[in-house]
């Protein structure tokens, strides 16, 4: 794979997990403390918007449009699951770490220590979510041969675009560049 690709999926990943599909509120509130965190659903259930594992319909369309065989697909499905267990846990301990932060500026004298280790905790959490994403992407290229990685890296970046907002004013994402340029050319 080429590096230049590789940064931009894992890029545009974060950007996903990060901006993805997350609704326009309707009602701006005036400070940070009064917006809310909604994202557990039911009594096990995590939502993270803009992330959405490819469902067992994607999986086999890829598959046909990649070339591999079903042995691979299960892997790279078991490589997707595994990631997207481990990206909505550190979300869930960001989302406690932004809590404590918030709960320790409600406070008359809040402990700056306590919130710096806080923030630092949350940088760390993204740290671990990007390697996870690093990791699941290189698992994912050693399963693959070089022209089947560029194909199914071209394939999840156009479902992803997909799935963009495509609201006023949001354009959603570019069109990904037919050919991928290389370092020193």
């Amino acid at each position: 794979m080429k590096p230049f690709m590789c940064v931009a999926s894992i890029m545009m990943i974060i950007g996903i997990c990060v901006f993805g599909c997350a609704k326009k509120p309707q009602h701006r509130p005036q400070n940070t403390f009064e917006r809310p965190m909604p994202m557990l659903r039911g009594s096990n259930r995590v939502h993270i918007p803009g992330f959405m594992p490819p469902s067992t319909a994607d999986m086999t369309k890829l598959r046909e449009e990649v070339g591999f065989n079903e042995q691979t697909g299960k892997k790279i499905m078991e490589l997707v699951r595994g990631y997207d267990t481990f990206m909505k846990e550190r979300i869930i301990k960001v989302q406690r770490e932004e809590l404590n932060v918030r709960e320790e500026l409600l406070k008359e004298k809040p402990d700056l220590q306590l919130i710096q280790r806080c923030i630092a905790n949350k940088t760390g959490l993204f740290g671990e979510i990007e390697m996870a994403q690093i990791k699941r992407d290189s698992d994912t290229k050693a399963l693959l041969t070089p022209e089947q990685y560029e194909r199914w890296s071209g394939a999840v970046f156009e479902k992803m675009r997909e799935r963009m907002p495509q609201g006023v004013g949001d354009r959603g994402m570019p069109p990904m560049p037919q050919k991928t340029p290389q370092p020193g050319n």
